[in-house]
């Protein structure tokens, strides 16, 4: 694994950009000390509440007893701070009490069980916390730092639910039908960066409904005729749409968040107990003596949710939804209603994630930091960022371009484009595209049912006129016309109608019928994609010919076109050496995990070779990956392709690049112990002389991420106006970044090789960038500037639409991510 970066990138327009990072510095003259806490009567792992109360409600006794000044319970553990050298050591027995009153939202005295209870509690040193090295800080004092954070927020009034902090005092009403509320919130985190530890953060809000989980029930149980269903059928109904959404309950100050896991049919809280210590009590009894709560009398079934790890029975009338429904995300009204709040210009949105270090900085989250001697910075961070040069687009506007791609002049073919998707759909939708070698629509087949017959010529006429635009020769396409509406009848009589072909079509248009349509995609792209007919696949709705007609046919045909192996635009990249892009993308989903892998075999990145197989876990890609590289390199050998087509001469890339989807910071040695030595080793089984020559590089790639980058503007971009943040703006205001922006020094760690690319331009709110982590790099003549020009340039040749997209190299995504998702 790199523990020293290599350099940084030199090309590009330099711009100063401020990040969302805010230095910390630790004083010296203090020590730390680790302790371990246990409990007798014992408190289960799960209660870090509870056992924290404890602690922090006895405080003094525990800072007399042990000699410190000041200390911090996570539960498990206990951090004391020592003002003398030689801190704290040995154990303490101590005989603390804990008061279960506590205050709810209204400031009412709510009782758990006794009033007073005793606990005799043994705090036993471990180690010692020592902060050798600011610039290099491991995990576990990266946690460390988090841990004095957490409670400093704690302390201003911010709950914590999650990895985030939630002001639940200030709920913003979102005015919309049906009511939502948002909870503003942030994200902290300590990161380590080339000035040392620093304080990122970033806005977040957590969507609150204002229906419980019982009236969700009530409504998915009317929906579906729930008279005379039995329990095991009411419960497959309720299981299938509400397992593993995520609730809060919002009776306890702070509200908790928990995930649904099953629903019990057999209980109900007007007569299911649980045990105290003063006996067996109904849950109806408990929320009423506790939380002065009424349960409605109709018996719903209980709620069976994830908490740490023990099982936590909850009454559906007191469990809100979260999140957003399929329905409310395809309202445009709600929608726009919750971005007013959350689509925020880089200018916004920094002023408000400051109110976390202005938190910090005040009351007794001052205390807190001060105690611990840790300064937050007054300023935010700042950094260079810059906007490469981007490599040019060819689309194929005339004949021309396609005879001089075929020439091999792909450095002057195609028409200018401009990659804030300004001009992109006007070129590919109303201008010529071409076949590189075989053309396409010669063998095809358009299958539908009987009812959507009259649907057929209106989409075979819509398809003709952009042929002829085109300027393409096709034949007519054979029709299937299928009686069946079942899905697996569906199947079974296309493939029996498919078999009585004389050859393997070029491809198969489908009208997915208006009845069972997803369930008819998924068995169709399973048979397609995997099964023994496989085949290039197209579908489109028939809700969609009727509503869109002309329009969805242009860009039916455009994806058809490319899946036939024709191309819209491409990438005028040119390699000064033959370079293989490999894509590692893992999905996790019902206790299974799936691989998929992709690599390309073109000089412009738009053909690949892909596999996808099982796996038992997200660390054990090792072995599939290095299996599937040696069939990917065998097939870049046999059939690679210039501007010209294939090449005559066979042999192996001169570089390869591998980008795998993010990992934990635990995850990443075990990824260099295991899965890169297991790549280079069948390099080196392939062809000992050739693994010896061959560059290579090995990155991790995160879009998920929450550092966010505001530009300064500069005189050039105040003149040109233009959408998402940037343009006309006050000089002193901040601007979203240019596509294909690297940052690669400030915010970047000093033992670490990363940067970030802001790939995309938004039009609302601000833009994230993705994150790059070279976990392993043999350069030969490769520079920095080499591997960091790629990545900027090649997600504008993903077709899934027009301009360049906030994902990392495509054959991440969707070339490698795609088939997951399918499987």
């Amino acid at each position: 694994m790199i523990t020293q970066r290599p350099g940084y990138g030199s090309e590009g327009k330099v711009f100063v950009a401020v990040s969302n990072f805010r230095t910390l510095r630790l004083s010296p003259g203090f020590r730390t000390c680790l302790c371990s806490v246990v409990f007798e009567p014992s408190l289960p792992e799960e209660a870090a509440g509870q056992r924290r109360r404890v602690i922090e409600q006895n405080k003094q006794e525990v800072l007399a007893a042990t000699k410190s000044a000041d200390l911090i319970c996570t539960g498990g553990n206990v951090y004391l701070l020592s003002r003398d050298e030689e801190g704290f050591e040995g154990e303490v027995v101590l005989d603390l009490q804990m008061n279960h009153q506590r205050e709810n939202d209204e400031g009412r005295e709510l009782q758990d069980g006794e009033d007073i209870k005793g606990y005799r509690v043994t705090i036993k040193a471990k180690r010692e916390v020592r902060i050798e090295d600011e610039m290099l800080l491991n995990e576990d004092e990266r946690t460390y730092f988090n841990i004095i954070i957490n409670r400093a927020l704690r302390d201003s009034r911010l709950q914590q639910i999650g990895r985030y902090h939630y002001d639940t005092m200030k709920p913003l009403k979102v005015d919309c039908s049906p009511p939502l509320h948002l909870i503003p919130g942030y994200f902290t985190s300590v990161q380590v960066c080339e000035y040392g530890p620093a304080l990122m953060y970033d806005v977040k809000h957590r969507i609150v409904q204002e229906k419980t989980v019982a009236e969700v029930m009530n409504e998915i149980l009317q929906a579906n005729a729930y008279n005379g269903k039995t329990n095991d059928e009411k419960k497959f109904l309720l299981e299938q749409l509400l397992i593993k959404k995520v609730v809060i309950t919002r009776h306890t100050q702070p509200w908790n968040m928990y995930i649904i896991e099953g629903i019990e049919m057999d209980m109900n809280p007007l007569t299911s107990t649980f045990e105290r210590r003063e006996g067996p009590i109904t849950h109806q009894d408990y929320f009423l003596e506790q939380y002065n709560l009424e349960l409605s009398p109709v018996r719903m079934p209980m709620l069976r949710c994830s908490r740490r790890k023990r099982d936590v029975f909850l009454p559906a009338d007191f469990c809100f939804m979260t999140g957003l429904t399929d329905q409310l995300k395809g309202d445009y009204r709600v929608m726009n209603a919750i971005s007013q709040y959350t689509r925020m210009l880089p200018r916004a949105r920094f002023e408000k994630g400051n109110e976390v270090p202005r938190k910090l900085t005040d009351g007794k989250s001052r205390e807190v930091l001060e105690n611990w001697k840790i300064e937050v910075a007054e300023n935010s961070l700042e950094c260079e960022g810059r906007q490469v040069e981007t490599a040019k687009v060819r689309v194929m506007t005339s004949n021309h371009d396609l005879e001089a791609v075929q020439r091999g002049d792909g450095h002057t073919a195609g028409a200018e484009v401009n990659w804030n998707r300004v001009n992109f759909p006007h070129l590919i939708q109303k201008n010529v595209v071409g076949f590189q070698t075989n053309p396409g629509f010669q063998r095809w087949v358009l299958i539908h049912t009987a009812r959507d017959q009259p649907l057929v010529p209106r989409l075979i006429d819509a398809l003709g006129e952009e042929l002829i635009k085109k300027n393409m020769r096709a034949e007519p396409p054979k029709i299937i016309e299928i009686n069946a509406v079942s899905p697996e009848e569906f199947k079974n009589e296309m493939i029996r109608e498919l078999k009585q072909l004389p050859s393997r079509p070029d491809i198969i248009l489908v009208i997915l019928p208006r009845q069972n349509t997803d369930e008819i995609y998924a068995i169709i792209k399973a048979e397609f994609c995997t099964g023994e007919m496989a085949c290039p696949s197209q579908c489109i709705k028939a809700a969609t010919i009727d509503k869109k007609g002309a329009q969805a046919a242009a860009k039916l045909f455009d994806q058809m076109i490319c899946k036939q192996g024709g191309f819209l635009w491409g990438l005028n990249a040119p390699q000064t050496c033959r370079t293989m892009v490999v894509g590692v993308d893992l999905n996790t989903t019902g206790g299974r995990t799936i691989a998929s892998f992709a690599a390309s075999f073109n000089y412009s990145y738009t053909k690949y070779f892909s596999h996808c197989t099982w796996i038992r876990s997200r660390e054990d890609a090792a072995e599939p990956l290095a299996l599937f590289l040696h069939r990917a390199l065998d097939n870049f050998r046999d059939n690679f392709e210039e501007a010209r087509g294939p090449v005559e001469e066979k042999r192996y890339p001169n570089r390869i690049f591998i980008y795998r989807d993010g990992v934990s910071e635990a995850a990443k040695q075990l990824l260099k112990d295991f899965e890169i030595q297991s790549v280079l080793n069948r390099f080196t089984n392939l062809d000992n002389e050739w693994a010896k020559e061959v560059e290579f590089a090995y990155v991790l790639v995160n879009k998920k991420i929450h550092q966010r980058f505001g530009i300064k503007p500069t005189p050039e971009m105040l003149q040109n106006r233009g959408r998402g943040g940037r343009g006309n703006a006050p000089r002193e205001d901040l601007t979203n970044a240019l596509p294909l922006t690297i940052f690669d020094s400030g915010v970047t760690a000093s033992d670490k090789f990363d940067f970030f690319i802001s790939h995309q331009e938004v039009t609302q709110g601000s833009v994230t960038p993705t994150h790059y982590d070279v976990l392993y790099w043999k350069p030969g003549n490769m520079s920095v500037d080499d591997l960091q020009r790629l990545p900027p340039s090649s997600p504008c040749s993903t077709r899934t639409g027009p301009g360049p997209s906030a994902c990392p190299p495509p054959s991440c995504t969707p070339q490698s991510s795609a088939p997951c998702t399918r499987r």
